[in-house]
């Protein structure tokens, strides 16, 4: 994969920094592993990246990841708040975390967390019929509103030999 780099020049105490990469779209089966792997690795503070780059080393002033996906397109990214002196270092330990995940380094506790995290959220958004009416929508848009009462069976479905082989 070819890396590109866009760099903008403000006159600003900290700098903004996206690292992201192309994957799969809503309807792939893989996409219910990207939100897996998406909570391990950046979904609030007991996340891998908040708890190695934010509380152990402090580098970060907010750090966290994102998986958007639509009909035909996916994007997975790690943003953050950083002072420019600690950019690489930063860099480093956010590739470290996804070679880990490359090797299957996903204890089950870890992994429940992400399920359980996703499932809580999922069910605490679609309480509000405002919010219910958006996710059939949405799901409905992507291919059919039916697929979304099967979102948490395929959550629960991902295993860590599924994260291991999408992070390869």
């Amino acid at each position: 994969i070819a890396i590109k780099k866009k760099t903008e020049k403000k006159p600003i105490l900290q700098s903004y920094v996206v690292l992201g990469c192309k994957c799969v779209e809503r309807t792939h089966k893989d996409g219910y592993v990207f939100d897996v792997i998406n909570a391990v690795l950046g979904r609030g503070s007991s996340s891998r990246l908040f708890n190695e780059i934010r509380t152990k080393r402090g580098l970060v002033y907010n750090i966290s990841s994102h998986y958007e996906s639509g009909t035909d397109y996916g994007f997975f990214g790690v943003s953050f708040s950083i002072d420019k002196k600690n950019i690489k270092k930063a860099n480093s330990l956010i590739f470290a975390e996804f070679d880990k995940l490359k090797k299957g380094d996903v204890s089950a506790k870890e992994l429940a967390d992400a399920k359980n995290s996703i499932e809580g959220s999922y069910k605490l958004e679609n309480e509000d019929n405002k919010r219910r009416a958006d996710s059939l929508f949405f799901w409905e848009v992507i291919k059919s509103a039916g697929l979304e009462k099967d979102y948490i069976k395929r959550i629960r479905k991902v295993t860590k030999e599924d994260i291991k082989r999408v992070a390869g």
